[in-house]
């Protein structure tokens, strides 16, 4: 079944490289040592969130430099460089963890009168989303930053690394950080920090995205925090058609590679997910964009815009861009062109590939791509193509003959 086959392949990229190659490394006898620095990650975060006595004078470098060093290892799987811990991490150190950061995160948007008055950490995240509303300004940028992304990394880390060790319980520890209210303030913060062009706003709003991802991911199928917190984002707080708004506005490659994914999320893991991305659209006047120019992407006349467009739209301005495709080492571009036809192929986006009436740019789109060259030096292109060939499965037989026409098979 195409949603089935489209999931499964989600799931493949985003989960299994983690714990494959734990396991493989397990066979070699060289995975204890360095599974046992992996779930110690919780245990050092714990030790840093638990304030010294000079309080928040070192704690944003040393959060800075745990967020470092998961994110390295998480990019690459290279051995962490942390302190050990003789404490075992259990579900109940991550749920703590996940209330400290939630705790912080709240600490670091609303105003000091405001935080560490109520008992319930929901409640006092209903009172900080209600000043967001009235005056949107977080009270201590930096400070957000920080907590932000350290919480994006730990839900990361529990997803790709823990479960497995600690099993799926429900609620699950994390449950805190997927609260519906912790969701639209930062959805709220997102609409904010995506208004101006700005590369530290962009990158705030892609960690944002990112922890938006994490935090709606279904994990395992009682996952239920999870579930409701992607179906309040998607279908409450319209997150679709922010998304498109978002991308109508920005030519930067991995801010909108984090909005893509969490649509991707949508499509192939919410019941209607699918129909709720691909119903989304948002008017496109360039003469009235949200900054001077508008993305360099979107089209120069007056439309609407839908999911399928604006994909179709952004694939094709990011294969011809500057520099040439796909860049250096952290160009996420090449990233970006995988999610689109990775949505595609779950939305069965392949059937709209059709010389006589089909969609004439995703079709010169997937000829360039087939057309990079085949040197197996960059395993980037390799991926695009693979995620290229996935749409002929759904596309019409004349389009083989279009694609030979336009010499994307020589040999």
């Amino acid at each position: 079944h195409p949603h089935t086959a489209g999931q499964l392949r989600f799931l493949y990229h985003y989960l299994t490289p983690l714990p494959r190659i734990v396991r493989e490394w397990n066979l070699t006898g060289g995975a204890i040592r360095c599974k046992y620095f992996v779930m110690n990650f919780a245990n050092h975060l714990g030790g840093i969130l638990e304030r010294t006595p000079d309080g928040k004078t070192s704690l944003l470098p040393k959060l800075r430099h745990w967020n470092d060093e998961v994110e390295t290892y998480l990019a690459s799987l290279s051995p962490p460089q942390i302190e050990e811990s003789k404490e075992e991490c259990n579900n109940d150190l991550v749920s703590k963890i996940s209330s400290m950061i939630h705790s912080e995160m709240l600490q670091a948007v609303g105003s000091e009168d405001t935080t560490h008055v109520y008992a319930d950490i929901i409640e006092e995240t209903e009172m900080v989303l209600k000043q967001y509303q009235e005056q949107p300004k977080a009270s201590k940028v930096e400070d957000f930053f920080e907590f932000l992304r350290t919480a994006k990394n730990f839900l990361r880390w529990y997803i790709q690394v823990a479960l497995e060790t600690l099993g799926c319980i429900v609620p699950a520890p994390i449950a805190t950080l997927q609260s519906p209210v912790l969701i639209e303030l930062l959805v709220r913060i997102l609409e904010q920090c995506t208004i101006q062009e700005d590369v530290k706003q962009e990158d705030l709003g892609r960690n944002i995205s990112l922890y938006l991802f994490y935090a709606t991911y279904i994990a395992f199928p009682a996952d239920d925090p999870a579930r409701q917190a992607l179906k309040y984002l998607v279908e409450d707080l319209k997150f679709p058609q922010l998304s498109l708004r978002i991308l109508l506005n920005t030519c930067n490659p991995p801010l909108a590679l984090s909005l893509i994914r969490n649509m991707n999320n949508a499509i192939t893991t919410m019941q209607g997910g699918a129909k709720a991305v691909l119903m989304a659209k948002i008017d496109c006047n360039p003469a009235c964009g949200g900054r001077q120019d508008g993305a360099s992407w979107i089209p120069s006349e007056t439309t609407t815009l839908d999911f399928r467009t604006a994909c179709t739209s952004m694939m094709s301005w990011v294969l011809r861009s500057e520099p040439s495709f796909p860049g250096g080492e952290s160009d996420k571009r090449s990233e970006l062109v995988t999610e689109i036809l990775s949505a595609f192929y779950a939305i069965r986006g392949g059937q709209d590939l059709f010389p006589c009436n089909g969609d004439t740019r995703l079709m010169a789109s997937v000829a360039s791509i087939l057309k990079f060259p085949n040197d197996g030096n960059d395993p980037r292109i390799h991926q695009n193509k693979l995620s290229a060939v996935s749409l002929l499965m759904d596309s019409d037989r004349s389009f083989g003959v279009y694609l030979f026409d336009e010499g994307c098979f020589p040999h």
